[in-house]
């Protein structure tokens, strides 16, 4: 080792080892020395290694197959075959270069089709003659250094390195490209990164942070990172022509590294906290995304009697979410329709997603997407363009998860669903069938469709036992999930009675209400976007499965909440119970199913934001979160008002009437009844419709309301007075 120059930097290894910390240690490159004081104490026979880079002031050219040999002589021979120490190992020929300032810029090494570049830029070696490969071949100087000093790397071949390294990029550019989140979606994000790739340069951009230019490479610009000046460069710009920064760097947080970003995908994640919306109406004028910022919705509206809700178009409006499958789903709605309501599209985009998210997901309480949902638009309003988009989607994934529109009788629903146990029925005049299934004289085939529609939405994570005729059981079906999206202009509620609405169909139907006629707007007629066709097919072509005693049932992956959120969950049902105790009957079958609804909801709204394939998703560590939650919340109380609205503009409620009867008629012959006395007295009536009827007189001046508190605390004691025994 006395005959090697004095300016190499060696490293020992145990013998037979290329470990170069086997004797050193982990912090192996900073004890590497060239001092012979040191190299004198190293182990006998130990093998020797010599770091490349600066230090040293070499690199190293090798091959490791028979295509990196052809290629590495045929560059050599193209040279004229320049003297450079040489030495030979177990598999390859190594060949030494003088070390030269630019390689500081590469990687420690680079290794394509056979021939690698070690450059080493001080944290790399390569394993040197005396020493032994663990196969028992000795390393042997062809070329000794003693003999020859290392000459500069030829020009040739440093082009050849430059060419491979911009093929590798290539190919790295393909196959490693932005994350979808920034690139996926609905026409906000397209636009926004449309926008900012016309109007940044990647220069303005990066300059901007800090980022130093380091040097031209072809169509290529290599950069360091804010704080950098010089050594291996730490991004790429227009890596392997892709016009995106490939990031190299682990000190550029929160950029990651070996991951690319094109202009957009690069400021939303350093300025916006890496939140595409944000960062789209943060960079890029409303006129350009053509849509809005949303704006919060108080959902102390939503709860208070005393306070009007905001109006319906605005409403639904403001809860579409600004990315995801609902969001996509409903920017398909608004090119198809030329009356495009966001009522109807986000009724729509609901009952689509529920619709094939239906026997993959399912909540902790094991409840699944599906839910009757009712567009009332008045006539000429466009509602056919529900109906379009729901087809013209599943056409265009060549999935049909959709039911006849005409449902003749209840064993012909039976029939279809047990075909296509998941599915969404979309019907048209939806409000000419809802009547003859709630009216009592209409054809029994038609109100069996009731019967069944009410039975199925509670069956759909167990199995509906279908319908028995004398021939025997028809159409049992395992976890039935229908979908319904009903269509119908407000006359339907002209003719309903309490009587029907109280047999419990009603209370599970969500209507969307579109007073107004849309404005015509006449759009371009175009396809769905690949990225939501994509989402959709992978949704439908995900079915988990589990193997049985009656072969293969559907097995849904469980979609929990949040501890954050389940406590919001059940505080928002407490206070949903709460409210039951004080309305009439009709209203409180409407109220007490917003608890399911908004579970329901929420599963809906979570999934809909998944980016990744549903098949491959860690679904243990997927939940529904906050923002979920309270979106699921605000919608399910908006429809819960909606309902009770309707009901209250056009179904006479009877039992209720019949309750303040029943109060006046007590206070006629005396000054007070508790309400605990009157509920005693007419059974039928509950205390909810009681103390519902109560109110209303209340309101009007007929009767007084008073709650007596027991010193001994707990409930108080309501007692209906006439107004004159108040003091």
């Amino acid at each position: 080792m006395t005959e090697l120059p004095s300016q190499w930097h060696l490293c020992p290894m145990e013998s037979g080892s290329k470990n170069p910390g086997s004797i050193l240690g982990k912090d192996w490159p900073s004890k590497c020395s060239n001092d012979p004081d040191v190299i004198a104490t190293w182990p006998q026979g130990c093998n020797i290694g010599v770091l490349l880079g600066s230090r040293s002031g070499i690199i190293d050219l090798e091959f490791d197959s028979e295509q990196g040999e052809m290629l590495v002589e045929s560059w050599m021979e193209d040279c004229g075959h320049p003297t450079t120490p040489t030495y030979r190992s177990a598999k390859s020929t190594h060949r030494l270069f003088q070390w030269d300032e630019k390689f500081s810029l590469e990687g420690a090494k680079f290794g394509m089709m056979g021939v690698e570049f070690r450059f080493g830029c001080n944290t790399a070696q390569s394993v040197i003659p005396p020493s032994v490969h663990e196969s028992g071949a000795h390393y042997e100087w062809i070329i000794p250094p003693w003999e020859c000093e290392p000459i500069p790397l030829p020009d040739l071949i440093y082009k050849q390195f430059l060419n491979l390294k911009s093929t590798s990029e290539k190919k790295t550019a393909k196959a490693v490209v932005v994350d979808p989140r920034y690139t996926s979606g609905d026409s906000l994000l397209t636009k926004a990164r449309n926008h900012i790739e016309q109007t940044h340069s990647w220069e303005s951009i990066l300059s901007a942070d800090g980022w130093k230019f380091c040097r031209n490479r072809g169509d290529a610009q290599d950069w360091w990172r804010p704080g950098k000046t010089k050594g291996s460069i730490s991004a790429t710009v227009n890596f392997g022509g892709s016009k995106t920064l490939r990031v190299f760097t682990t000190s550029a947080d929160p950029l990651k590294p070996e991951s690319s970003y094109d202009k957009f995908a690069y400021l939303c994640c350093t300025r916006f906290n890496d939140d595409p919306v944000k960062a789209a109406f943060g960079l890029v004028p409303e006129d350009v995304l053509g849509r809005k910022q949303p704006v919060a919705v108080d959902l102390s509206k939503l709860l208070g009697s005393d306070v009007d809700p905001p109006d319906t178009a605005e409403f639904m409006e403001a809860m579409i979410p600004q990315e995801g499958l609902i969001r996509g789903v409903y920017e398909f709605y608004r090119t198809v329709s030329q009356f495009p309501s966001p009522v109807m599209g986000i009724a729509t985009a609901l009952s689509f997603c529920g619709t094939i998210f239906g026997r993959r997901i399912r909540s902790q309480t094991d409840l699944r997407t599906n839910d009757y949902n009712v567009v009332m638009a008045p006539t000429g309003s466009g509602k056919e363009a529900c109906e379009t988009t729901v087809l013209k989607l599943f056409a265009a994934t060549g999935y049909d998860l959709s039911h006849p529109p005409d449902v003749q009788s209840g064993n012909g629903l039976l029939a279809t669903v047990a075909e296509k146990p998941c599915g969404i029925w979309v019907c048209d005049e939806f409000g000419k069938t809802l009547e003859a299934m709630l009216d009592k004289r209409a054809n029994a085939y038609l109100k069996q469709i009731g019967t069944h529609l009410l039975k199925m939405y509670g069956k759909a994570g167990t199995t509906y036992g279908g319908a028995a005729h004398s021939a025997g059981a028809k159409n049992r079906i395992t976890q039935p999930h229908l979908c319904l999206l009903g269509l119908t202009t407000p006359k339907v509620f002209s003719s309903i009675t309490a009587d029907q609405v109280d047999d419990g169909l009603f209370g599970r139907l969500a209507f969307f209400v579109c007073q107004d006629r849309p404005k015509m707007v006449i759009s371009q007629q175009e396809p769905p976007s690949e990225w939501l066709v994509g989402q959709i097919k992978k949704w439908i072509e995900w079915c988990p499965t589990s193997q049985g005693l009656l072969g293969d049932t559907p097995s849904p992956q469980m979609l929990s909440m949040s501890p954050e959120s389940f406590e919001r969950w059940q505080k928002h049902s407490e206070k949903i119970r709460e409210r039951m105790d004080s309305e009439g009957e009709l209203r409180a079958g409407v109220w007490c199913r917003v608890a399911a609804r908004t579970m329901k909801l929420a599963m809906i709204h979570r999934a809909a934001r998944l980016r990744d394939d549903p098949a491959t998703t860690e679904w243990a560590l997927i939940h529904i979160e906050k923002p979920d939650i309270e979106w699921a919340i605000v919608m399910s109380n908006f429809l819960a008002r909606t309902s009770c609205n309707l009901l209250l503009d056009g179904v006479a409620d009877l039992q209720q009437h019949q309750a303040q009867e029943r109060i006046l008629a007590a206070l006629k012959v005396r000054p007070e009844i508790s309400q605990r006395d009157i509920a005693r007295s007419h059974q039928k009536i509950t205390t909810a419709q009681f103390m519902a009827a109560a109110k209303a007189l209340e309101e009007s001046g007929m009767i007084v309301v008073d709650v007596i508190k027991p010193t001994t605390g707990g409930r108080g004691k309501v007692v209906y007075k006439k107004p004159e025994t108040i003091a």
